[in-house]
């Protein structure tokens, strides 16, 4: 296992850095990177107007109808533009939240079932975050009242 993640760092090493805030992705904990990281492959599959089964597809590229850790550490880079070294931690929590039953592969499933869990969070944290802003706007309102 740790051989793959060795590969993996190998293979994008010599790229640059191509997270947006390469800082803030620096000071990430090992889950907002998890995070960071499957919110950017379903922006992909988003902005390009791919299925779940189409991006499936194409990270199973050998067409075993499972995806491997090679195969998805590959798709890391195609689909998130994170061309850094992912540690070890952070690609082992992916995993783990892919291959549900534990049996060495993610098949179709697994995948649609945790990007659908990550989407569903992520419209939640912006809901919140909508009502968090319309309630400061509010408070910003009554406080220009109160001045005027």
């Amino acid at each position: 296992e740790d051989r793959i993640w060795d590969l993996h760092r190998t293979l994008i090493s010599g790229k640059s850095l191509q997270v947006e805030d390469a800082q803030d992705y620096a000071n990430e904990t090992h889950e907002e990177k998890a995070d960071r990281i499957f919110a950017k492959m379903g922006d992909f599959a988003a902005n390009h107007h791919l299925r779940t089964r189409d991006m499936f597809n194409s990270i199973d590229v050998d067409k075993s109808g499972t995806i491997s850790k090679v195969e998805l550490a590959d798709a890391i880079v195609k689909f998130t533009g994170i061309e850094l070294p992912v540690e070890d931690e952070v690609m082992t929590l992916i995993w783990s939240r892919l291959d549900q039953d534990g049996n060495g592969v993610v098949d179709w499933q697994e995948l649609l079932g945790e990007l659908r869990r990550h989407r569903q969070a992520a419209l939640r944290k912006k809901k919140e975050d909508e009502a968090a802003a319309g309630e400061e706007a509010a408070a910003d309102a009554d406080a220009a009242a109160a001045d005027g």
